[in-house]
């Protein structure tokens, strides 16, 4: 069997790194090319360029790397040609995996190839007409979340729930370890900051969770703050290890801290997948969220669900407090923040009902997909 793996973001190149090392033992003789990054090279695939190059966001990053984009799909074409796979897998990365697809529908149509694209669009959230285009150009597609299939089985599409890869591992953390590494008494309330992972949100959030910190510490003088985030992110914040608030940009240290934060305290967090993996270390947690007026206003015309959190969708109930746009004031995260933790044990138990949900039998399936459709080629 033939595989080319398309990734362009670190999700993407965990999630085929883990569909690669289930085919490996499926299908020991498999050959795989592609685009990714240090996850999919360790299961063995050189990327044909860097994968960082396909991970752009925001009209003024993207604009003037359009040519080296385009570029770069025309060089991942001709590969595919020369290459001759079976499947041809693309996770996430929409544009660039559609564009991708459109170019290689006479391969398709041919029947040389399948095209399977992993993660689908969020259709359910907004713009549903994603999922016929979605349809025309792929021949099956992996989805993380169980209620995603029907919105495009019924237009024509063949789509499969995977299991999300959160739910399907078991939680990282290592309370003790941060304990003592930072000298964090057993008994001291910890809370976990965590405002993104992009500049923006970092620059929208981080001042608002900083001033909340200052205002619950306050009431609880030693409280200690953690505030795992990425080294590139380069956070001066003037604040001392004596404030109680450590900044943390080793890897572990995030599982860390939701480990240590679900055994003595709790955390604020941006609105995204972090809310799964907190949900998964048993953390208890509001999020707090705030784009630009404009963009809200978009969004807001377009979107179709009651809540954002992804939590709160799976359960279509409240049960992670959403602080978002003019309602993400201090006093507003110090309430929500201070009901919960009346009484964690309620969404502890919710998370683990709601996490149950997310996990596929078999664990492989995705890989058994990929197997079945080489072998319709």
């Amino acid at each position: 069997m033939r595989l080319f793996i398309v990734a362009g973001e670190a999700s993407g190149d965990q999630l085929g790194a883990r569909l690669l090392a289930d085919l490996h033992k499926l299908q020991p003789d498999i050959e795989v090319r592609g685009i990714g990054g240090a996850a999919l090279a360790e299961e063995g695939l050189q990327s044909i360029f860097p994968m960082q190059e396909l991970s752009l966001m925001g009209l003024a990053e993207v604009l003037p790397k359009i040519p080296n984009v385009i570029k770069r799909l025309g060089d991942t074409v001709k590969v595919i040609y020369e290459f001759q796979p079976d499947v041809v897998l693309s996770i996430d990365v929409p544009d660039f995996s559609k564009r991708l697809a459109r170019r290689l529908q006479p391969l398709r149509q041919a029947g040389k190839i399948k095209l399977v694209h992993y993660v689908a669009p969020t259709v359910w959230a907004w713009r549903p007409g994603r999922a016929k285009i979605t349809a025309k150009l792929f021949d099956h597609l992996l989805c993380l979340f169980p209620f995603e299939p029907p919105y495009f089985e019924k237009v024509g599409l063949p789509a499969t729930f995977v299991g999300h890869p959160i739910a399907m591992n078991q939680p990282r953390g290592n309370a003790a370890h941060l304990r003592e590494k930072l000298g964090i008494r057993a008994d001291q309330p910890v809370l976990c900051l965590l405002p993104g992972s992009r500049a923006g949100e970092v620059k929208n959030l981080l001042p608002v969770f900083l001033k909340t910190f200052a205002r619950l510490k306050q009431y609880q003088p030693d409280l200690v703050g953690l505030l795992p985030t990425l080294k590139s992110l380069n956070l001066d914040l003037g604040f001392r290890r004596d404030d109680g608030l450590h900044i943390l940009t080793d890897p572990q240290d995030k599982w860390d801290s939701f480990a240590l934060a679900a055994e003595q305290g709790g955390a604020i967090a941006a609105s995204g997948t972090v809310t799964l993996e907190l949900a998964q270390g048993a953390c208890p947690h509001i999020i707090a969220y705030k784009v630009h007026p404009l963009t809200h206003w978009i969004v807001k015309q377009l979107y179709q669900l009651p809540f954002v959190n992804l939590i709160n969708i799976l359960a279509n109930k409240l049960i992670v407090p959403e602080i978002l746009q003019d309602d993400m004031t201090v006093q507003n995260l110090i309430n929500a923040y201070q009901s919960v933790m009346q009484n964690p044990t309620t969404q502890k138990t919710a998370f683990a009902e709601e996490l149950q949900k997310l996990a596929a039998e078999p664990k492989d399936a995705a890989a058994r997909i990929i197997t079945r459709l080489e072998g319709n080629n």
